[in-house]
């Protein structure tokens, strides 16, 4: 009776670890998670031939609370996110260190407000043209999305 005891034993034992290496396989590991934040479709302004910058507009929206914490995109010297307030009457443009995404909220990346500042691109962009970003959040990691080269949100 004790050898079954054991036996049994042994055997849930075995079984439990394989249904708990099992689970954490199943669930995506942190960053990895396609649908931690949902990115609505934005664009990048063209700019003009000689121009230093342009910037790209977009939407996000975490199922929890994140925060972006940097871009980057292939044929930009630098991508920086920036805000724009208005101090005294007068708008300006400044850079942040990130974007808190609480949860459940759209935080939108539009003209007077978030943005990525696109600077020192190699090649001037043309309408039509997509460009790769990678944007990297605190807690869901990287993930690349792609952006039409347009001149407003409409086309």
């Amino acid at each position: 009776m004790a050898r079954l005891i054991t036996a049994l034993t042994a055997v849930l034992s075995l079984a439990l670890v394989a249904c708990s290496q099992d689970e954490r396989a199943a669930a995506p590991p942190v960053g990895e998670a396609r649908d931690a934040v949902a990115v609505m479709p934005g664009f990048v302004r063209p700019a003009p031939p000689g121009a230093s910058s342009t910037a790209g507009y977009l939407t996000l929206t975490a199922a929890s609370d994140d925060r972006l914490l940097a871009a980057d995109a292939p044929g930009f010297g630098a991508v920086e996110l920036h805000t724009v307030t208005a101090e005294g009457g007068v708008s300006r443009m400044r850079r942040v260190d990130g974007v808190p995404l609480p949860a459940g909220e759209a935080v939108p990346f539009e003209p007077g407000g978030y943005h990525l500042m696109m600077m020192a691109p190699e090649a001037p962009l043309a309408v039509g043209d997509t460009l790769d970003v990678t944007l990297t959040f605190e807690r869901a990691g990287e993930r690349v999305v792609t952006l039409p080269v347009q001149r407003s949100a409409e086309g």
